[in-house]
């Protein structure tokens, strides 16, 4: 609205190529980062509306690559994750509110869960365990909140084979 300017890069052959940046409807920037050949190339960086930085990573020919993080809105990690070839693949971990305590760890082999992947409470206490073979859950553990004596029973859930 108003003729804002919303997007500024280069084209070549009608595709996107080179730096791009871009802003959202307020005016605060949106995203940085460059193309090549139409597709997303290299290290971008993207923003929240108010200015807190969202995610960034990067990107081989249009796809993830590497590293990402995310965070939320006062900037604390909220995840962070690996990719090969636009798949997960690797460790992601992801972060309860605050971005200090831990809430999640998981595997991942070519997009699908695959190993052992955690999941703790907002105290760091651990819930679940489970285990992942090429995306088929094959196993299932959790432990109940610490009873009055600090006693946490892990249990296997009957559908999990247990």
């Amino acid at each position: 609205p108003g003729g804002e300017r919303r997007a500024q890069g280069s084209v070549m052959a009608g595709r996107k190529h080179g730096p791009w940046v871009e802003w959202h409807t307020d005016g605060s920037l949106a995203s940085r980062g460059e193309y090549f050949d139409g597709e997303r190339h290299g290290a971008w960086s993207f923003w929240q509306l108010g200015g807190a930085t969202d995610s960034e990573g990067a990107y081989l020919y249009g796809r993830r690559e590497g590293t990402w993080r995310s965070f939320d809105h006062e900037g604390a990690l909220r995840e962070e994750s690996d990719w090969r070839g636009g798949d997960r693949h690797g460790t992601t971990r992801t972060w309860h509110p605050g971005g200090e305590v831990l809430a999640s760890e998981e595997q991942w082999h070519g997009g699908v869960p695959h190993g052992i992947t955690r999941a703790w409470d907002a105290a760091g206490r651990l819930a679940t365990e489970r285990r992942f073979e090429r995306g088929s859950l094959t196993e299932s553990h959790s432990w109940p909140p610490l009873d009055r004596n600090g006693t946490a029973n892990w249990k296997v859930t009957p559908e999990q084979g247990g």
